[in-house]
């Protein structure tokens, strides 16, 4: 009976030992058809790797290429000769014209549209002998804010931008004067006196003693005097001078047609904006105005700006200023600009008084460059 069940257990134990080698065969066989290598007791380990990497492009993420490697790691025996050829996306890259901050360093020439305001300092210059008529004139204008448009040519140098175009600039000036007006007429009138006259009256008297002594008769005469007055009125004529005080203010206008010469040095760049120091000349050409001046004939009166005022065929003005080149896309910028503008020469040609103006502005422009 012992013995019986000593040979059960010898052959269950011998059934488990040969299924455990029937069961590694079967995994051997299955690993060398899969691989393709004949291996005997490998136990092959797939163990698989990504690796994220990401490319920048001017800040703007282009594409995301990610990287498969497999790596075998083999026990008891090195596989030789094993190669695994894996397929990467190709890197996309975005063409540079669609890239917002991206300028076209190819294009040499833009063209834009400007506006500009301006605010005005005037000065006045003149020798001892007018010096009377340079103060009312300065008392009497002030300045006021301009405006102008206007359209602009661009040439592109790598670092030197060279600019014109034509602009319309309107300058103002408030004119506030006292005028004395005065009014000279011809009166007649009566002048009224008492006049002094001597009134002479002679009597006659007869002498009573000839007459009763010899019965003729003698007359004597007395003469009598007296002041009499008399009024008495006279017709006069007189001039009469009447003088009126009146204040007269209006809003004088100065209508340029402006061609500025420039130039723009580049001084900053990073890849949102670019600055630029200007400098040139600009020359002005007026074609229109309207307003009143201090007469040069009487300084207490005021005339028309046109009727004796002949202004400078052309005005000349130093022009310097700083400019902000934004980039709204590769072709399109918008610059804003500060600038100071100033006269060279006097506005009035035969004037006495040399009359010059110093803009301080702003001025925004819309550049498209090709």
């Amino acid at each position: 009976m012992r013995d019986g069940k000593t040979a059960t257990r010898i052959a269950r134990f011998l059934g488990f030992v040969v299924i455990y080698f029937v069961f590694k065969i079967l995994s051997i066989s299955t690993l060398s058809a899969s691989t393709g290598f004949s291996v005997n007791d490998t136990i092959v380990i797939n163990d698989t790797v990504y690796i994220y990497e990401t490319v920048y492009v001017k800040k703007v993420i282009v594409d995301t290429v990610f990287q498969h490697d497999t790596v075998l790691y083999i026990e008891k025996q090195e596989l030789k000769d094993l190669k695994f050829e894996i397929e990467t996306p190709p890197l996309t890259t975005v063409p540079t014209q669609f890239l917002p901050n991206s300028i076209n360093k190819k294009a040499k020439h833009s063209v834009g549209i400007s506006a500009n305001a301006a605010y005005p300092k005037l000065r006045f210059a003149s020798g001892p002998a007018t010096s009377d008529y340079r103060d009312k004139l300065e008392l009497a204008l002030s300045p006021m804010i301009g405006f102008g448009a206007g359209f602009e040519y661009h040439y592109h140098k790598p670092k030197l931008n060279f600019s014109t175009g034509i602009a319309y600039f309107e300058m103002q000036q408030n004119f506030r004067h006292t005028q004395i007006d005065t009014h000279i007429d011809s009166v007649f009138k009566y002048d009224y006196f008492n006049r002094q006259e001597l009134d002479f009256d002679t009597i006659w008297f007869v002498n009573i003693d000839t007459l009763l002594a010899s019965g003729d008769t003698l007359w004597y005469a007395y003469i009598d005097t007296n002041y009499v007055f008399v009024p008495d009125s006279i017709l006069v004529f007189e001039p009469d001078t009447t003088q009126t005080v009146k204040p007269t203010q209006t809003i004088n206008k100065y209508r340029y047609i402006e061609i500025p010469l420039t130039a723009h040095l580049r001084v900053y760049q990073s890849s949102n904006f670019k600055v630029y120091a200007n400098f040139g000349i600009i020359s002005g050409i007026i074609f229109n105005s309207a307003g009143k001046i201090v007469s040069l004939k009487d300084v207490n009166g005021s005339e028309n700006i046109t009727k004796n005022q002949k202004f400078s065929p052309i005005q000349f003005s130093m022009f310097t200023g700083i400019t902000v080149a934004v980039p709204l896309t590769n072709r399109l910028n918008m610059n804003i600009e500060a600038y100071r503008k100033q006269n060279l020469n006097s506005m009035f040609s035969n004037n006495p008084v040399s009359v010059r103006t110093t803009f301080s502005g702003m001025k925004c422009a819309i550049v498209y460059r090709f």
